[in-house]
């Protein structure tokens, strides 16, 4: 969670958000109810039936998605990390992970261990007002700890810019970033939220996602470079007496720094999913019975509680977004500046140019997508097949107290409730990944059948070749005569403005 919060493109975000949120949120409330009620109703016919308040704990675990393979398959096809499918899915998944966490946890606090409410006079009602309750204050004060980290931590690398080398910069980042995680679970509020919504903070004013990336390359290698003299030298030199506003998109950290982050945090994450699927391994040779019904029915309940959510809010956010184009339409005209009583354009044409206009796959504007639906069959699909189920739900599982015939709290059915977790996992893990690759080479989106596709991915590999000569360039110690930017020396010693501006003028000259 820690390195997606990172890596995810906040501005691409910021577009999708109204989406992004539904499904996260709405779409994870509205999934742990009907895989708990679907599990519910099933094993009544079973010789372990799993009470009401047990099935929904799990329908709660369970709703937190993991699309690691559907991310990659989109990645491998040649979708950017901008456009709005990618961002749908990973935007989902993200905040999917805080959502799923809270309600969790707050099922959790009313088990008694006979699958009914702590309080036996508790109502059905009452139970939902104080769920529904907690989850708000649970939800929104672990953001307000985040933010208030955020921020502290923007004004404590604002006041030292400049001061630290990239090694006590990335330390110290890390602390900070963790430090509201600490905070939010000693006060009984949600700790990933709190480290959530510190990233998301940081990563816009101290780290500085928004900075032009040309010239950055060649800002990090010369920042990287050792004078000969001085081996041990990794200051920042050219950030030294200048310093950017508080609450600047540029940052407050030094490009190796930046770099460096995001390296770490994404060794962690590698090794941590690794630790996580080599205990899913041992698990199935570790556990001597597993029940058949129940896993299968587990398995189902997730499969249909994914489609029917994920059809009924895309049939939701299709309708919203079809009479906000109307009204668009009737107001102000389309996207172009054309009045509706202009000669140029009927409504209707205009109609579909705003919404083709929109479209997540802006090689595909189908006639479907053209009535109105922000997302049409396809990506529906893919948004259903993105449902893997991974770590957060493992995680959550383990956690589930054992009864304790003293206090009368925890379950009685958690090693039901692990094997179930645990046959999701790994069903959607092979059926979805697969299946996602499938459907895009099926459906003609993959590297080589798709020409727009096909054009987006080899310009992006054009454009990393060309970035990868440069910095060779940057770091050669013999001077080419034509093709190292103007400003630009061999001397360990690079004229930072110059050479930005070179490459402006180099990337010109490419058509890029």
């Amino acid at each position: 969670i820690f390195q997606a919060t990172l890596a995810i493109d906040k501005a691409a975000l910021g577009r999708n958000l109204i989406p992004v949120v539904t499904f996260a949120v709405v779409g994870t409330v509205l999934s742990a109810l009907l895989t708990g009620g679907m599990l519910f109703v099933a094993t009544k016919a079973t010789s372990t039936p799993i009470p009401a308040l047990d099935s929904t704990i799990f329908g709660a675990l369970i709703s937190s998605i993991d699309p690691v393979a559907t991310l990659s398959v989109l990645s491998s096809v040649g979708i950017r990390e901008s456009d709005a499918i990618y961002i749908l899915v990973a935007g989902e998944a993200l905040l999917n992970d805080g959502a799923a966490i809270v309600l969790f946890k707050t099922l959790l606090d009313h088990l008694d261990g006979q699958g009914g409410f702590a309080d036996e006079d508790e109502t059905l009602a009452d139970l939902v007002a104080k769920v529904a309750t907690k989850f708000c204050i649970v939800s929104l004060g672990s953001i307000a700890i985040g933010l208030v980290t955020g921020v502290a931590c923007t004004v404590h690398f604002w006041m030292l810019k400049g001061r630290h080398v990239p090694v006590a910069e990335v330390g110290i980042f890390f602390i900070w970033a963790l430090l509201p995680y600490y905070i939010a679970d000693d006060v009984g509020l949600s700790s990933v939220i709190a480290m959530m919504a510190t990233l998301f903070f940081a990563d816009v004013f101290v780290i500085g996602r928004h900075t032009p990336d040309v010239g950055g390359d060649q800002i990090h290698y010369a920042e990287c470079a050792v004078n000969e003299t001085d081996p041990g030298t990794h200051a920042v030199r050219h950030e030294e007496g200048r310093r950017n506003p508080l609450f600047s998109t540029s940052g407050q950290l030094s490009s190796v720094s930046r770099h460096h982050i995001d390296f770490v945090a994404e060794v962690c994450s590698s090794l941590m999913e690794t630790f996580i699927f080599a205990y899913l391994g041992l698990f199935l040779f570790a556990e001597k019975r597993h029940d058949v019904p129940l896993s299968l029915i587990a398995i189902l309940s997730c499969v249909g509680s994914r489609a029917i959510m994920v059809g009924l809010l895309s049939r939701i956010l299709n309708g919203f977004r079809f009479l906000c184009v109307k009204s668009r339409i009737l107001l102000f005209g389309n996207s172009r500046g054309d009045s509706i009583s202009g000669p140029t354009l009927t409504a209707e044409e205009m109609e579909a140019n705003l919404i083709a206009d929109s479209h997540p796959f802006p090689q595909r504007r189908d006639s479907e997508y053209r009535e109105g639906q922000v997302l049409d069959s396809k990506m529906q699909r893919i948004l259903f097949l993105s449902g893997i189920r991974g770590a957060v739900s493992l995680a959550l599982v383990e956690n589930i107290p054992l009864y304790n015939a003293v206090t009368h709290e925890g379950s009685q059915f958690k090693a039901e409730l692990k094997t179930m977790t645990i046959s999701s996992i790994i069903f959607t893990e092979f059926a979805f990944g697969s299946a996602t690759y499938k459907f895009m080479k099926s459906d003609g989106l993959s590297e080589g059948e798709d020409g727009a596709t096909n054009a987006s991915f080899a310009s992006q590999r054009r454009q990393e070749d060309r970035t990868g000569q440069l910095n060779e360039l940057l770091l050669s110690s013999e001077e080419p005569e034509s093709e190292l930017p103007t400003g630009a020396s061999t001397m360990g010693h690079v004229d930072l403005s110059a050479g930005v501006e070179g490459t402006r003028a180099a990337e010109v000259d490419h058509g890029l």
